[in-house]
């Protein structure tokens, strides 16, 4: 393997450079602070697959990469992207503070309180957020959500709480709300990965919805970011419309899920949300069926349809799968 290109120079190695948040907040932004605070000299390098034109300047970095690289304090004065095999005159490696699905290394989320505090301050000061924060994927395509979410917005309403959809606002202005809420509740989805800047305690109770067996990766991260944490199993998983087509198989990140309104009601009481006068299990069904339609309508005839997957899931409410799950 030859190494033709040379950078004459001290750098810091930032990792790969990505243009999903979730990912990128998850795996790849967690040498950043870390080498900030050791006080590195030289320019953040960021490196990309072989010959990879997308992302070769912060400008053509897409879902929200800037504001992130803007929050650590990288520009384009600061940063280099590398596309292709170069060896580099001097390159600082910083043991990465965080894996996905893995709990932060130890300190490492001290360190960040260090540096997402005062940062956040300088930003928004005594700027007041709402008290009770439900994070919220109603407003997304369905695919990859909670069938029936806007019933539970409106519940959670009537319990004082602000639904918040942090894909209109700001990456900082996300932050801010998570750390200044009393209580945070997430829906399982990409906007977890919007607290991994935040550092221990930052949060103060934090609630999980699930919406996959994949919500499991987010505990830990969440859970070294708050004061109190839990994973409320309240929702049921039915399945993917959308197929693979790399394996063949039905992609996780599609599909949808249903509330158990039992639960619901349950374990919101017992984080001192009395949420059951205002979750009609009957009313939150004929909401789901709804966005059920409106899923198998988005999905039917797109790349990598699963025609097979669509028929257990109607049969599933046919047969009263759907049923089952609000059971009174």
């Amino acid at each position: 393997m030859s190494y033709p290109h040379h950078l004459d120079g001290e750098y810091i190695y930032a990792g790969p450079i990505f243009g999903h948040f979730g990912h990128f907040m998850s795996e790849m932004i967690h040498r950043i602070v870390p080498a900030r605070a050791l006080k590195l000299p030289g320019k953040f390098l960021f490196v990309l697959g072989e010959d990879d034109e997308s992302h070769m300047d912060i400008d053509r970095v897409s879902q929200r990469v800037p504001e992130v690289l803007e929050f650590l304090g990288i520009g384009r004065s600061n940063s280099v992207f590398v596309n292709r095999n170069t060896t580099v005159a001097k390159l600082h490696l910083v043991q990465q503070g965080a894996h996905l699905n893995s709990a932060p290394k130890p300190g490492y989320t001290d360190v960040l309180r260090a540096y997402s505090g005062p940062k956040l301050d300088a930003l928004f000061g005594a700027t007041r957020r709402p008290p009770r924060l439900y994070v919220s994927r109603s407003r997304l395509p369905r695919a990859g959500g909670i069938l029936g979410e806007s019933y539970l917005d409106k519940a959670l309403i009537d319990q004082g709480f602000t639904i918040f959809h942090p894909e209109e606002h700001p990456f900082a202005v996300q932050m801010d709300h998570y750390r200044k809420a009393d209580v945070v509740i997430f829906a399982e989805g990409s906007a977890c990965h919007g607290t991994e800047l935040l550092g221990s305690g930052m949060m103060k109770q934090t609630i999980l919805i699930p919406r996959s067996f994949q919500a499991r990766i987010l505990r830990k991260p969440l859970e070294a970011r708050s004061v109190a944490y839990v994973t409320a199993d309240v929702s049921r998983y039915l399945g993917s419309l959308q197929i693979n087509p790399n394996n063949g198989l039905p992609m996780l990140s599609r599909g949808v899920s249903v509330l158990k309104p039992r639960r619901v009601t349950k374990v919101m009481m017992e984080a001192g949300i009395p949420i059951r006068r205002s979750f009609s299990a009957w009313a939150y069904r004929a909401c789901a069926i709804k966005d059920m339609r409106t899923y198998l309508a988005e999905m039917r005839g797109g790349n990598g349809w699963n025609a097979a997957g669509a028929l257990r899931l109607v049969r599933s409410i046919l047969t009263g799968g759907l049923h089952w799950t609000i059971k009174p």
